[in-house]
């Protein structure tokens, strides 16, 4: 079975990597490139991501090749906490139906905004730390701006304790002139930033651990007080073009053209969001005529009955429409039988008949009111001439006093 296993994830590596060495793709790469990086060598780096974290071959390759670009575009590899390559799962339109599709998408780390801001020819050295409630911390700001931080097992008789609760990051720009410039940011600040992120929504909503900040709070925090303090010192074009892209990828609005040699995707080219859950939900309500109330205890039972969230089971019904659909109508009607109204109703006329021959003894014992019913409709829908000769059995219907 291991066997089995590595050889797909051999194939799907093999699949990647024809198409993205590509002789076109390839010279996009190359034109998007800095000089100093190779096409091989991010190729390879971007490889060995994947192999470390296979769900990213399953990603859709188009989305990779954006990923990828994003890397070229910026010059910095997913490695060492300069960029990471993270599968979403998005939901998008394909002939008509909503369906679950895994995308790659590329997310510059901390240390890749380090090495765009050392690229500005005006910024020495960036560095940064966590503050923990545990660790001995003083900043000043004003005329004579001053930090001083020692962590908290830099004191014997803190160590037992461990570090507590994060309060907080800070970082400090040193400038080629000497000059430096100090920026915290309380955990309450870094957290409105972080709770914006879509990937942390879906992460909370699911229950997963994909997004960066569930995976490495810490290296985000650090990243939101540098983009934050950005603002406030001479970092480079690539700088801040990244800041601005990680900012609209974080709240689902933009994405690298992967056709592009350098920069991003103008609004207008850029599709509309995908749909919530909830949206795709709606819609197929509507599309299929069901009832919210009856659905929302359909969701709840199968969620009991498989021990899974409700959102899973969300998840399954927009991926594979059709068959919620025919489980969904049998327990309706295993949980909701029809009257004989409703029934007949919903009946067509070659259906009817076959209706009635099989709960004729039902109708008979109709009351008066539904018996007009049922009558009135056979008139409409079959006509005098279904109780002619050949029908053993069936007298023609009288009429009802």
């Amino acid at each position: 079975m291991a066997t089995e296993t590595q050889m797909t994830v051999r194939d799907k590596a093999v699949s990647l990597r024809s198409f993205l060495f590509d002789d076109a793709r390839k010279k996009n790469f190359e034109d998007a490139l800095p000089k100093w990086l190779s096409v091989e060598r991010l190729l390879r780096v971007v490889f060995s991501t994947a192999i470390r974290n296979p769900k990213i071959l399953d990603c859709s390759k188009e989305s990779i090749l954006s990923a990828v670009m994003g890397c070229a575009t910026l010059g910095v590899e997913p490695i060492l906490g300069r960029a990471y390559l993270i599968p979403y799962n998005n939901n998008k339109q394909i002939q008509g139906k909503w369906v679950k599709v895994l995308e790659c998408q590329f997310q510059i780390g901390y240390q890749g905004l380090i090495d765009l801001a050392r690229r500005s020819g005006t910024i020495a050295d960036i560095y940064g730390h966590n503050v923990y409630e545990n660790d001995e911390f003083d900043i000043t700001f004003g005329m004579n701006p001053s930090l001083q931080h020692r962590p908290w097992y830099m004191f014997p008789e803190r160590k037992d304790k461990g570090p507590g609760e994060c309060i907080g990051a800070y970082c400090v720009w040193i400038l080629k002139d000497g000059t430096k410039h100090p920026e915290f940011m309380p955990i309450s600040d870094i957290h409105k930033r972080r709770d914006a992120s879509m990937a942390y929504q879906a992460d909370i909503k699911h229950t997963k651990t994909d997004s960066p900040w569930l995976k490495w709070p810490e290296d985000m925090n650090l990243k939101t007080v540098i983009k934050h303090s950005s603002k406030m010192v001479p970092a480079s074009i690539e700088f801040m073009e990244a800041v601005t892209y990680d900012n609209d990828v974080e709240v689902g609005k933009m994405s690298f053209n992967s056709f592009l040699a350098g920069g991003s995707v103008e609004e207008e080219d850029i599709a509309a969001p995908a749909p919530t859950n909830e949206e795709a939900l709606a819609s197929l309500i509507k599309a299929r005529g069901i009832d919210k109330e009856r659905l929302d205890i359909f969701v709840q039972a199968v969620s009991e009955r498989y021990k899974s969230s409700p959102d899973e089971v969300i998840d399954n019904i927009i991926e594979d429409e059709e068959g919620f659909m025919a489980e969904y109508r049998k327990w309706e009607d295993a949980t909701y039988p029809k009257t004989v109204q409703e029934q007949i109703g919903q009946l067509k006329t070659t259906g009817l008949t076959a209706w009635e021959k099989e709960h004729r003894t039902e109708i008979d014992g109709l009351s008066t009111e539904d018996r007009v019913f049922f009558l009135d409709k056979w008139q409409r829908i079959i006509g005098w001439s279904y109780y002619a000769e050949g029908q053993p059995g069936y007298a023609p219907p009288q009429e009802v006093e």
